[in-house]
């Protein structure tokens, strides 16, 4: 059955572009392999800052990037990705160099989240993590934590309740459908319909392997028999036409 969802995802594979710039090639080397069991994620890699520039200028829409502190070839500035591109893709420093001072350099500049490569990596966290900002970059580019912008609402809306449909998500929310929709439009030119349909579809291929590769034999079976599973099994056009929309605005 693993093999058969496995297949279900093909069309989500290599859909995600994930960037990893850092110089040191055994950081590279497990961050990669960490992220193959994940195939939703196309891996690319840059040993300095210049090099994840020019992966960034060449037309690859980075949705994530993890990076290492130290890399200045750039303005003398190892900073300079956090300063140019935070705005285009989320980034998580994982590092050798973590200070209090650095770490909170990381986060003014731009950083969503820093990660200290001495201790020991908490895998499952951490690919978490990833997910989640990656996730978000995609449903919301603009999002703004402590944003009031009632688009920010209604992302936090999205990833803490999880609504089943716009109307639930509507209700939540305390508006209407259309206006639902209205501010989706104007802000994203998206159909929030989409929206959700891609937010639920991601977070049950990331749930189906985080279970696959952290979970137990009996976390796995529950899941593969849950009515969940069977409604994608039926809905995967439906899926495959939101990705495209999605990944290409």
């Amino acid at each position: 059955m693993a093999a058969d969802m496995d297949n279900l995802f093909q069309f989500v594979n290599n859909t995600l572009n994930l960037l990893v710039v850092d110089n040191d090639l055994e950081s590279i080397s497990l961050i990669r392999d960490l992220f193959s069991s994940v195939p939703v994620y196309s891996v690319h890699t840059a040993g300095n800052t210049a090099d994840a520039v020019a992966k960034f200028r060449s037309g690859i829409k980075i949705n994530i990037c993890i990076m290492e502190l130290g890399l200045d070839d750039v303005d003398n500035d190892e900073y300079y990705l956090m300063h140019h591109f935070a705005n285009h893709f989320p980034i998580i420093v994982y590092t050798n160099s973590v200070s209090p001072a650095a770490g909170a350099n990381c986060i003014r500049a731009g950083a969503r989240s820093v990660v200290d490569k001495r201790t020991d990596l908490d895998k499952e966290k951490f690919v978490e993590k990833v997910n989640y900002f990656t996730l978000l970059n995609v449903i919301n580019p603009h999002y703004n934590e402590a944003g009031t912008e009632t688009l920010d609402f209604a992302t936090r809306i999205l990833f803490e309740k999880q609504p089943n449909t716009v109307t639930h998500w509507a209700e939540i929310l305390k508006i209407t459908d259309r206006q639902l929709r209205s501010i989706w439009h104007k802000a994203t030119v998206r159909n929030a319909r989409q929206v959700i349909t891609f937010y639920r579809l991601f977070t049950y291929v990331f749930k189906y392997y985080k279970i696959q590769n952290f979970g137990t034999p009996e976390t796995m079976r529950i899941f593969k028999n849950s009515d969940e599973n069977k409604k994608q099994l039926y809905n995967s056009e439906i899926y495959k036409k939101c990705v495209s929309l999605m990944l290409t605005k």
